[in-house]
């Protein structure tokens, strides 16, 4: 089960939309804004991170 989520699973939804290009098979013009949205989803979830690192405070200091 481990490596099904680790490795198959963002395999799939990484290859889904490219796929579905090369074969003409993407119907749905939102599809092909799923790579931007996924950067955008990134730079947020690393801004959050490094925002969240200011306010931590190790135990020993």
């Amino acid at each position: 089960m481990e490596w099904l989520l680790t490795f198959v699973l963002p395999v799939a939804f990484v290859a889904y939309v490219p796929a579905s290009v090369v074969l003409g098979k993407i119907g749905n013009p939102w599809a092909l804004a799923a790579p931007l949205v996924g950067v955008i989803l990134i730079v947020l979830a690393y801004l959050v991170w490094r925002r969240q690192l200011d306010h931590c405070q190790s135990v020993g200091h």
